[in-house]
């Protein structure tokens, strides 16, 4: 393939490098020097990782509008996976811990190759006296994958009492 050639019983190919019907010639000799020989095609299928073009978190309200003290979430997101004639599979997860946690929690999981969405997340809640981190990861049957992180901050405050009244 790709112009090398190969003197044994058995070998392996270098990586292809290119897309397309490949021919492959197969030569065998015997030990009286006879011959013969058979072409082969091998089609190739072009081949890229997963690629995540748009993610998007932040807090918003219940109906979904930006808002800096919002305990919901709002996601948007757009990922692609290379179809191989329909011979590859993807996993898409959406996952958030709080910013000093060190475990995820699955908020969304999605299986196409293709895949967007604009998401409004009501539960759980997102408390706006911490910060997450929110994540999507997304796996193709190769195990490529590629992985996204968005910070949400804690809530906006213009002015914080505290707990115990004394001061400000």
């Amino acid at each position: 393939l790709q112009g090398a050639t190969h003197n044994a019983a058995s070998f392996t190919s270098a990586v292809l490098t290119s897309a397309g019907t490949l021919s492959m010639v197969t030569t065998v000799t015997d030990s009286r020097g006879r011959s013969a020989s058979k072409t082969t095609n091998v089609t190739v299928l072009a081949y890229t990782p997963p690629h995540t073009s748009e993610f998007v978190a932040y807090r918003c309200d219940d109906g979904g509008n930006a808002q800096a003290d919002g305990i919901y979430l709002h996601l948007t997101f757009v990922y692609e996976v290379a179809q191989l004639g329909g011979k590859n599979t993807a996993s898409m997860v959406i996952d958030y811990k709080r910013t000093t946690a060190s475990s995820w929690t699955v908020l969304q999981r999605g299986y196409d190759l293709d895949g967007s969405g604009i998401m409004l997340i009501r539960d759980p809640t997102f408390s706006t006296d911490y910060q997450f981190d929110v994540r999507m990861t997304v796996t193709d049957y190769f195990g490529k994958s590629t992985s996204y992180t968005v910070r949400l901050p804690t809530g906006a405050v213009v002015l914080d009492f505290k707990a115990d009244g004394t001061g400000v």
